[in-house]
C-alpha cells in the first residue's frame, strides 16, 4: 500500500515540475517579447533621430550657401526678392515675389589701369540668381543657382517651403498710427521649411516639419 502511495507521490512531483517549466517558459517568452518590442522601438527612435539630424544638416547647408552669397554681394536687384511691410509678412507664401533672389557681385580688376577723371578701378560684374521651383510630380520644391554665364545647378531638392523677402525700413501702419520699422532693402530674410517623412498611413500627415528663419545683410557696396 505504501509502495503505491510513494509511486503516486513521485508521479505528482514529476507532473508539477513540468508545469513549473511551462510557466517559466511562458514568462520568459513574455519578457523576451517585451524586450523585443522595446528594442524595436529604440531602433525606430534612433532611425528617426538620425533622419531628423540629416534634414537639419541639409537645411544648414542651404542656409550657409545662401548666406555666403548674400554677404558677398555688392547689391540686390530691385524686387528680387520683394520689399514688403511688416504687417504683410504673415501672409507671405511661395510666389514669384518670394521665390527668387538676384544679387550682383562686383569684383575689382586690378590687372587693368584705372581710367576716367577720377581714376576708378575697373571691375567685373556677375549676377547670381537663386530660384525656388516646384519639382515634377511632387508638392515639394527645389532650389537652383546660376552665376553669370555658368550653367544652372540644383542646390537642394525636396524642400517643403523656401521664401525670400525684405522688410521696408520705415512705413506708416495707418493714418495717424505708429511707424513700423524694418531692416531695410539691404537685409534678406530667409524662411526655410523641410518636411521629414513619416511612416504614417494617414494621407493627411505628410511628415514632421522643421523650420529655419534667418536674416542676412549685404556687406558689400555698389561700385
Amino acid at each position: 500500500m505504501n509502495e503505491g502511495k510513494n509511486k503516486l507521490f513521485k508521479s505528482y512531483k514529476k507532473a508539477f515540475s513540468v508545469i513549473e517549466i511551462l510557466i517559466a517558459v511562458t514568462v520568459m517568452a513574455v519578457l523576451a517579447s517585451g524586450a523585443f518590442y522595446l528594442f524595436r522601438g529604440t531602433v525606430k527612435m534612433s532611425e528617426k533621430g538620425t533622419q531628423m539630424m540629416d534634414y537639419h544638416q541639409r537645411a544648414q547647408k542651404i542656409i550657409m550657401r545662401l548666406t555666403r552669397d548674400i554677404k558677398e554681394a555688392s547689391y540686390i536687384k530691385p524686387d528680387s526678392p520683394a520689399l514688403v511691410t511688416q504687417d504683410k509678412i504673415a501672409a507671405l507664401t511661395v510666389s514669384p515675389e518670394t521665390q527668387k533672389i538676384e544679387i550682383v557681385k562686383q569684383k575689382p580688376d586690378f590687372t587693368k589701369t584705372p581710367s576716367g577723371p577720377s581714376k576708378h578701378v575697373e571691375f567685373t560684374e556677375d549676377t547670381v540668381v537663386y530660384k525656388v521651383e516646384p519639382m515634377a510630380g511632387s508638392s515639394d520644391y527645389k532650389l537652383t543657382r546660376k552665376e553669370g554665364a555658368n550653367p544652372e545647378e540644383t542646390i537642394a531638392s525636396n524642400i517643403g517651403e523656401l521664401l525670400f523677402y525684405r522688410i521696408e525700413g520705415e512705413t506708416q501702419a495707418a493714418a495717424g498710427g505708429p511707424k513700423i520699422y524694418g531692416a531695410g532693402p539691404k537685409t534678406v530674410y530667409i524662411n526655410l521649411k523641410m518636411i521629414v517623412p513619416t511612416a504614417s498611413t494617414n494621407q493627411a500627415v505628410k511628415g514632421y516639419p522643421i523650420e529655419f528663419k534667418t536674416a542676412v545683410a549685404v556687406r558689400g557696396c555698389q561700385l
